[in-house]
């Protein structure tokens, strides 16, 4: 099988192979092709020569004979086209043997492939060949294009490459890449060639290298339910939780990256939980992630939740699927299709319902009951006439069952019809009972399989009709003739209506009598009939035996709900009553439900001048049910800060009642802010609706508070050494904090003492103190501390402490300066900040005096200068008494490049012939520094003095004397801020005699003196022969005669800033190291600086959140930023981890990377790039996660 990856390349069409110029190997086919292509440029001459040779090549490409010529036919023709073949290579040949083996056709151009090299494991090189054929006469430069799949090139490595093809014909490409140490999968290193000058792109012009992770190997997830034992997980419902946990084969040794993604069938998880949420999994834990299911109290098929994990490069665990029961029971309803009563024989027709349509495999159950006086199974007939997926079944009951099945099965049509001879006058058709009781929804032995069960309705559930029997017609109209008939009064029918309009009952006396008159009592369920038509009332019926009665009803324009109107025949004289005495007949609301509205959709408020905010709901007419409904709080004011709401999300309106108060209390803070919007959206209404725009109303709260005032901490440093650098930071507060963005501009004003590159023209001397800049400085609303830092450079120049000068700006909008300057609309201030100079200037000595011996006695002694100067420094050098010693050189020079190389300086004795005492004489300096900084400086005298007779030994001797070394230590390596302490001590090895002295100077560094920390020096720790000669940042201690241990303090001072300082001491201040006098060994520095570090209480460890930008089109940027709170006083390393969902991203984007939040900043942007593949599809999303590091913990949004 091919390797998929060492067989990239493109498929591009046949070309002939070059012309070769080898005798042993020559190609007829591209020879005669390449002759038969040049012209000659003669007249005459077409682009194929003479006419001769054109002749000989239409002969030479005649296609094959056709068989229609017969054998011989084809044979000649064969023969003949042989011949001219072989005549029309004869002279091309002949030049091809007789051209020179190194001669190439200027026309030939070479063709370049590429093929790739074996594979390597990561941080291995990748190579790549790349051949031309021919070879080229001259070297070419062929393009190739790079491309990483796995993040596995160096940085700088990929993109665009040029690559050397030589005569040889082959060039060589490397690709470097890196063990990043972290759990991938492998990739490979791709190159392409590209189209250039001097060649073409032969096939294969693609290959790659596989790049093997280093042996570290992702482990396999998978996905289990982490459900409570007891948790039935058929039957998970709404309102419950389901609990995935993903678990590794094998812990990891590096944080794993995890994607779990949700997915469902139906509407049973909310939004927020369908998105892939990323997790960082370690080597200590699984991962449990948990979804809630809503409780939406909808009716709806069952569904399911499945969860995929996803990580490495496309890689996924296996997938789990929970079913998802709706615990919502679907409402049944049952309702009269027409009105009044029917005879014997007559069709009563009614519908049910169900609350929803049904899915495929679904089933409902619905009980019947068929009852009343005299009904019995065989007196009636019940069928079912209309409706899909709707059965009947145990018809031979009374309670009946109608079952719906199947997709799209939700109402049916029934008939009931009373047998002819029934004797049965009154039929109620109802629903069965909810509940598991006799003929109950939920009794055993149903099939409903919905989820949340079925449940009749609780208006809808029944009704009666009147039916008058052929038995009774028949005795009403046929008296026995020797008995008086007394006319029997029914109500045989009766028809409703809609509120407004009329009902009817009809009155029949049997047999028809006289006028007769008859007691009738109307009464009514509701609220449809007014008073004066209520009550007993007296009917006459005339000798037709019937008469219609009215009711009429008032249209009252209030929801309310349906009622009926029942007449009942009461006893009287001249008639009896018959079965159907009481018929009641249905009223029907007419009005819609009413309709909740704000009075006022804005109501404006200003915090501190008004404590109640009040939004009125009304609705548009009375109602005579309860109305309730909820309200949903948003916007840009914050609940319990802003404003405090009513304790109830739920308000009710009692009947008959039209509105209901909100009340908001506004509180008072002291931010300057924008209006800040409450929100308020009615949702969820009962016995009405909610329509919008008029269910959203606003509360905008204006803020009576102006600008915070900002003000500016100006910061001194002490210079650092030279080659090394420090911050110096300016410290911006806000008080109180702002409600909107503030936006301060820093920049460097230039006017300080302290230079900077662009502020010293030319080449000066000990300039470049600083990195000057600008920088735009943004409190995000809520913050109230930034930090601007500039970058302070050390040198070797002693100077006066210098300043950097900033200028703050900002709008007066925004902001008030507390120490600045309003011009107009904006706020101006300059702040210095003070660069403390560590450089002592000063010319050394060493050692002050000689002792020499005549005759011809010489010594030597060094000048040294202890900073840099800022021009040349010439010391001019004169011996007292030229008779006694003479000096050489004369003059000694120093610039400020070579200014730290001691000078030796000799001293000559001359002999005066005479025995006797010694003489001296007084080598003296005189420093001629012109413009430079040591023009004020003075240089001790050396002291020569000479012995006579025999020679006195001279200080320098020539016998090695042990050296006194010189050590740092301290009793502990970190105090706390508040006044902790520790001893530190600077150590002779020996203890000093007469004549000796050991000066240290030694600096301290770190946090500010006085400000942080100070040094204490006590007589009574250290003893005769030890004395401190300086203080501060660059002290220095002094042992004489006794001396050999100086005992210090150092004192952290309590401070309330949030900074972690670490104080470090060393040997020396700047170029003035520890010197000695009179020691014959001269001094051995164990040169090891001691740190000690003050434990800040004030400082907190910054939070990072994570938010994402806008949303892009494919092959745009996604945009990320990260912020801390509170800002880093370091730069910041964050570690985050990228994934994406679908295939939206290059591969070579995807995973872990480092992002930095500089110091004193409060965020980092990033950006990820996509792809744009050209191809239609769905669209899908980048998603970045803070993976947790040392140095800051997660804040709220860790996933965006």
């Amino acid at each position: 099988m091919e390797d998929p990856i060492r067989n990239v390349h493109d498929r591009r069409p046949f070309h002939f192979p070059a012309p070769s110029l080898n005798h042993s190997a020559v190609t007829a086919s591209p020879t005669v092709l390449a002759c038969l292509a040049c012209a000659g440029g003669r007249p005459g001459m077409s682009a194929r020569g003479p006419w001769w040779r054109r002749w000989l090549h239409y002969l030479a490409f005649l296609p094959e004979p056709s068989r229609r010529v017969g054998l011989t036919g084809r044979r000649t023709l064969l023969l003949a086209r042989r011949v001219f073949l072989a005549l029309l290579l004869l002279p091309t040949l002949s030049a091809g043997f007789a051209a020179p083996a190194a001669a190439q056709s200027p026309s030939t151009v070479p063709m370049v492939s590429i093929t790739g090299g074996p594979s390597v494991t990561e941080g291995a090189d990748a190579t790549f060949t790349l051949t031309a054929s021919p070879a080229p006469s001259a070297d070419i430069t062929v393009n190739v294009n790079v491309a990483d799949s796995g993040s596995f090139a160096v940085h700088g490595q990929t993109g665009p490459r040029a690559v050397t093809v030589g005569m040889n014909g082959t060039g060589s490409l490397t690709v470097a890449t890196v063990n990043d140490g972290v759990d991938d999968w492998s990739g490979a290193i791709t190159a392409t060639v590209q189209a250039g000058d001097g060649y073409t792109v032969s096939s294969p012009s693609s290959a790659a290298v596989a790049v093997l992770n280093d042996g570290v190997q992702l482990p396999d997830l998978t996905v289990y339910l982490a459900q409570d034992p007891n948790l039935d997980l058929s039957k998970i419902t709404e309102g419950n939780e389901i609990f995935f946990e993903v678990v590794p084969s094998w812990p990891t040794n590096h944080p794993l990256p995890v994607a779990l993604k949700t997915t469902q069938t139906g509407d049973f998880i909310a939004e927020k939980f369908l998105y892939a949420y990323l997790h960082e999994m370690d080597s200590i834990a699984n991962w449990v992630f948990y979804v809630l299911i809503d409780n939406d109290d909808i009716d709806e098929p069952d569904g399911s939740v499945t969860a995929i994990s996803e990580y490495g490069n496309g890689r996924t665990s296996n997938s789990v699927t929970v079913p998802i029961i709706d615990d919502d029971p679907t409402v049944v309803s049952l309702a009269r299709a027409g009105s009044g009563a029917v005879g014997t024989g007559g069709k009563v027709a009614f519908t049910v319902t169900l609350g929803r349509a049904l899915v495929a495999g679904e089933t409902i159950d619905v009980p019947l009951a068929i009852s009343g006086a005299g009904v019995s199974v065989n007196g009636y007939t019940l069928s079912v006439t209309g409706g899909t997926g709707a059965t009947l079944w145990g018809t031979g009951v009374l309670t009946p069952v109608l079952r719906f099945s199947g997709a799209g099965a939700r109402a049916a049509t029934l008939e009931l019809v009373p047998a002819v001879g029934s004797t049965a006058g009154q039929y109620t058709i109802a629903l069965g009972p909810d509940g598991t009781g006799a003929n109950g929804f939920d009794r055993a032995g149903l099939g409903t399989n919905v989820g949340g069960g079925a449940d009749p309705s609780t208006t809808q559930n029944g009704f009666d009709v009147q039916v008058a029997s052929a038995t009774q017609a028949t005795k009403l109209v046929t008296p026995q003739a020797t008995e008086p008939v007394t006319p029997r009064v029914n109500l045989s029918s009766g028809a409703g209506g809609t509120e407004g309009e009329t009902v009817e009952f009809t009155l029949v006396v049997t047999p028809p009598p006289p006028p007769l008159e008859v007691t009738l009592m109307v009464g009514q369920n509701g609220d449809y009939v007014g008073s004066a038509a209520l009550g007993r009332r007296t009917v006459t019926v005339p000798t037709s035996g019937s008469v219609t009665v009215t009711v009429p009803t008032v249209d009252d324009g209030a929801d309310e709900p349906d009622g009926t109107v029942t007449a009942t025949l009461e006893a009287g004289s001249g008639y009896t009553l018959g079965a159907l005495g009481t018929l009641a007949v249905d009223v029907a609301d007419n009005d819609g439900l009413p309709l909740l509205s704000f009075a006022e959709q804005r109501v404006d408020v200003v915090e501190g001048a008004t404590t109640d905010a009040v939004l009125t709901v009304n609705l548009n007419e009375k109602s005579y049910k309860p109305v309730t409904f909820d309200y949903t709080l948003s916007g840009k004011a914050t609940a319990g800060e802003d404003y405090e709401s009513p304790q109830s999300r739920s308000v009710s309106i009692p009947p008959g009642s039209t509105s209901a108060d909100l009340v908001f209390k506004i509180k008072d803070d002291p931010r300057h802010e924008s209006l800040e919007p409450i929100i308020v959206t009615l949702i969820d209404p009962m016995n009405a609706l909610a329509p919008a725009p008029g269910n959203s109303a606003v509360v905008l709260i204006a803020s009576d508070d102006g600008p915070p005032v900002l003000s500016v901490e100006a910061s001194s440093v002490q210079e650092p050494p030279p080659g090394y650098a420090r911050y110096m930071p300016f410290a911006l507060t806000l008080a109180p904090a702002s409600g909107y963005e503030v936006v301060v501009d820093v920049a460097d004003t230039k006017t300080g003492t302290a230079t900077s590159a662009s502020s010293c023209p030319g080449n000066c001397v000990g300039t470049r103190d600083y990195v000057t800049g600008r920088s735009r400085v943004r409190f995000a609303p809520g913050e109230t501390y930034k930090v601007v830092n500039f970058g302070v450079r050390g040198d070797a120049v002693d100077e006066e402490d210098e300043t950097i000068v900033v200028r703050l700006s900002a709008a007066s909008r925004q902001v008030t300066f507390a120490d600045g300057t309003l011009s107009g609309t904006r706020w101006s201030q300059e702040v210095a900040g003070t660069i403390e100079d560590d450089d002592e200037r000063g010319i050394e000595v060493t050692p002050a005096a000689l002792a020499l011996a005549e005759p011809d006695g010489a010594g030597s002694y060094e000048v040294a200068l202890t900073s840099q100067p800022t021009h040349v420094v010439a010391i001019d050098l004169s011996s007292s008494d030229p008779a006694v010693a003479t000096v050489s050189p004369a003059r000694l020079t120093f610039t400020p490049g070579s200014w730290d190389k001691p000078q030796a300086v000799t001293v000559t004795v001359v002999d005066d012939d005479n025995a006797g005492g010694a003489r001296t004489a007084t080598i003296s300096h005189a420093v001629t520094a012109g413009t430079s900084d040591y023009g004020a400086v003075t240089v001790p005298d050396v002291t020569v003095t000479v012995s006579g007779g025999e020679a006195a030994p001279s200080v320098v001797s020539t016998q090695v004397a042990d050296p006194v070394t010189v050590s740092l230590s301290a009793e502990q390596s970190a105090i706390a801020e508040a006044n902790g302490k520790t001893k530190f001590r600077i150590a002779l090895s020996r203890t000093l005699g007469a004549g000796e002295v050991v000066k240290v100077p030694f600096t301290i560094t770190g946090g500010k003196w006085k400000r942080d920390w100070h040094v204490k020096f006590q007589d009574a720790h250290n003893g005769p022969g030890v004395e401190r000669t300086r203080s501060g940042r660059k002290s220095a201690v002094r042992f004489t005669k006794g001396g050999r241990v100086a005992t210090l303090v150092l004192v952290a001072r309590p401070n309330e800033d949030t900074e972690a300082r670490t104080i470090s001491i060393s040997f020396g201040t700047g170029k003035r190291a520890p010197r000695s006098t009179g020691v014959a060994g001269g001094l051995a520095l164990v040169d090891k600086p001691i740190a000690v570090a003050i434990i800040d209480d004030d400082w907190g460890i910054p939070a990072v959140t994570v938010a994402a930008g806008g949303a892009v089109t494919e092959g745009g940027d996604a945009t990320f930023t990260l912020r801390a709170d509170p800002a880093p006083i370091a730069d910041l390393a964050v570690t985050v981890g990228v994934t994406q969902i679908g295939t939206v991203a290059d591969t070579v984007t995807l995973g872990p990377r480092t992002v930095t939040i500089p110091a004193g900043a409060t965020e980092g942007a990033f950006t990820v790039a996509t792809t744009d593949d050209g191809t239609d599809g769905p669209g899908g999303a980048v998603t970045v996660t803070v993976v947790k590091k040392a140095g800051y913990t997660l804040g709220e949004t860790t996933a965006a």
